[in-house]
């Protein structure tokens, strides 16, 4: 069974937080993805057991500031 939880970011300082610890504790991987400016390969959504995006100061329309929004 694949124990790894995927972590999609925005802005580079967030993180799980203690979520990340209970994980842990679980025998669980945390990887992040950071997507913040630059162009992103797209991430499987099945590879990993668990996939959690975490939020951001950015909207659904800043996809001149944020390309990766495309």
């Amino acid at each position: 069974m694949n124990r790894e939880v995927l972590a999609i970011r925005h802005v580079h300082f967030e993180d799980l937080g203690s979520l990340e610890l209970v994980f842990g504790e679980r025998g669980r991987l945390v990887r992040y993805l950071d997507v913040g400016h630059g162009r992103i390969e797209e991430p499987d959504p099945v590879a990993a057991s668990l996939m959690v995006v975490l939020g951001g100061l950015i909207s659904a329309t800043d996809d001149e500031l944020y390309p990766t929004l495309v």
